[in-house]
Formats: C-alpha cells, sequence, structure tokens
C-alpha cells in the first residue's frame, strides 16, 4: 500500500518540476523577447459545450517589417479583446505570447493545482509514516 503514496509523492514532484519549467520558459520569454504592441484584426468562435468562446487573431509587424497574423491560445467569453483593440504581446523566436496573467501562467498554475494534492497525500502519509 506504501507504493502508492510513494507513487503519488513521486507523480506530484513531477508535476511540480514541469510546472518551474514550464514558468521558467515565460519568464525567459518575457526577458529575452521582443515586446511590441499587435491590433486584434478578428475574434473567431470557437464552439464550446457550454456555447461559443471566442479567440482573438493579432496582426503585429516583425522586425523586417512585414505583418504576421497569430491566434491566442486562450480562448473567452465575453471576448477578452475588441476589435481594432491593441494589445501587448512578445515574440521570441517562434513563441508568441500576449502579455497576460492567464496567457502566459495558466499552464504552470494548473499543473501546480494538480500536484498540491499528490504531494500532500503522498509526502504526509510517508512523513507521518516514517517519523
Amino acid at each position: 500500500m506504501k507504493y502508492v503514496y510513494f507513487s503519488l509523492l513521486f507523480i506530484g514532484i513531477g508535476l511540480i518540476f514541469y510546472a518551474y519549467k514550464y514558468w521558467d520558459k515565460k519568464r525567459d520569454l518575457l526577458k529575452n523577447g521582443l515586446q511590441t504592441e499587435a491590433k486584434v484584426v478578428k475574434l473567431i468562435r470557437v464552439r464550446s459545450n457550454n456555447g461559443f468562446l471566442f479567440k482573438p487573431v493579432l496582426e503585429y509587424a516583425n522586425r523586417t517589417g512585414e505583418l504576421v497574423q497569430f491566434t491566442s491560445k486562450v480562448s473567452s467569453n465575453p471576448p477578452a479583446y475588441q476589435l481594432s483593440q491593441s494589445v501587448s504581446i512578445v515574440v521570441y523566436k517562434n513563441e508568441v505570447n500576449i502579455i497576460s496573467y492567464w496567457e502566459l501562467y495558466l499552464v504552470s498554475i494548473i499543473l501546480l493545482c494538480l500536484s498540491m494534492p499528490a504531494v500532500i497525500i503522498g509526502g504526509g502519509y510517508l512523513l507521518f509514516h516514517y517519523y
């Protein structure tokens, strides 16, 4: 039975490691990336279980001056942005992100939320069983 608790602890620590790795990647993106302004050119309707969500399509000028479009990974209802709204973005290598809390850190937060019960249950059992 104690193998279950060891497994929970190991899985929880692994999830914390990947949450840190993802957070560090986003921190590096903000530190080394080119911060610029983009304009919302379109809102894409995406079907969800509870109706429709909206994803913004943004357009920005890269270092060479050509216009590039990209679609945000985060969708919401009501739309988080309006057409022609100016949005701060960061571009690093081939990765583009809107500079917002949820756009940058959502994956890290989800991984940490999933890891905490595993670490508390697995670590708590092992801590109180052996000490």
